[in-house]
């Protein structure tokens, strides 16, 4: 029996959740898929305002997806702890430390302590010895239902600076020219909140990989990457057009009182990314679909 032989019997996994501990590890995650899933009722988060189709809300209501046991994806759910686990590092291990993240923070310690607004108080809690965090600032307007979180405000230069930082698992991230335009809109909703008139969005390889051409050849870069964006309103006017269209259709399909008449495509065709990824797509493109969806909800009122 060669090394090889050796080393395929000795490997439980793969490509597959299989083995003692992937096992559990796969229960775990679809428990946290439940269970941990983000409760949008309390407002329109700007992370997923960006992705927000009034369209898609009028349609799910007309055709439901039922959830399945396969209507998840591990991988993704691993892949945004790890992006949690990562901004602890910057805001804990490297900004906080560094004199220049403003926020929120609290001992992690007995005292449960907790400063407002401030830069890090000190990396150990002077009363109980415990390990004081960053906490996100929490923002919400509510003229609009438009909320959400900040990675923290930056003190550099003598200047205030929104703050966001992305986590960016793809070799392509090494020819990123501009920063993604959904990770611009989010950032403008923050610092439209936050009265802030610019801004940085960081991109992070977690696991800092040199990148690699198609060749091979090895590229001298960093595993961190760093763009200026400057406030725009257009992007909060915006927000508010999509926002509003989205619960005017919920308030309307709650009450009973929507006649079936579907909101404007987002998406140009079928084979966008945005498309591709959207559970009603199928229904939103499909040949008369604007005269069926008054068919079923005219049907749904007369019962």
């Amino acid at each position: 029996m060669g090394l090889n032989d050796i080393a395929n019997k000795l490997r439980v996994t793969s490509g597959k959740w299989q083995g003692p501990l992937l096992k559990k590890l796969y229960e775990r995650l679809q428990a946290m898929n439940v269970t941990d899933r983000r409760d949008d009722s309390d407002g329109w988060h700007a992370s997923s305002i960006p992705y927000l189709c009034p369209r898609e809300l009028a349609l799910r209501s007309l055709f439901p997806k039922p959830a399945t046991a396969d209507d998840w994806d591990p991988r993704s759910l691993m892949r945004v702890d790890v992006g949690s686990a990562v901004h602890g590092w910057w805001q804990n291990k490297y900004l906080g430390p560094a004199n220049i993240l403003f926020g929120n923070w609290v001992c992690r310690g007995k005292c449960q302590q907790r400063w407002q607004e401030c830069l890090m108080p000190s990396r150990k809690c002077k009363d109980c010895g415990g390990t004081i965090d960053f906490t996100e600032i929490q923002m919400r307007d509510e003229a609009t239902g438009i909320c959400g979180s900040t990675d923290g405000i930056l003190m550099l230069d003598g200047d205030r600076w929104g703050f966001d930082l992305k986590t960016s698992h793809e070799d392509g991230m090494s020819r990123l020219k501009e920063p993604y335009e959904s990770n611009v809109w989010q950032m403008n909703l923050y610092m439209h909140m936050l009265g802030l008139t610019k801004a940085l969005i960081v991109y992070v390889d977690p696991v800092c990989r040199f990148w690699r051409e198609k060749n091979g050849k090895e590229l001298e870069s960093l595993p961190v990457l760093e763009f200026r964006i400057d406030y725009d309103r257009k992007w909060w006017d915006k927000a508010v057009e999509v926002t509003k269209a989205a619960q005017k259709i919920k308030d309307e399909i709650k009450a009973g009182t929507w006649g079936g008449e579907l909101p404007g495509r987002i998406c140009e065709n079928p084979s966008v990314f945005r498309a591709k990824d959207c559970p009603s797509s199928q229904e939103c493109f499909t040949m008369g679909i604007e005269a069926k969806a008054k068919e079923l909800t005219a049907a749904v009122a007369k019962k």
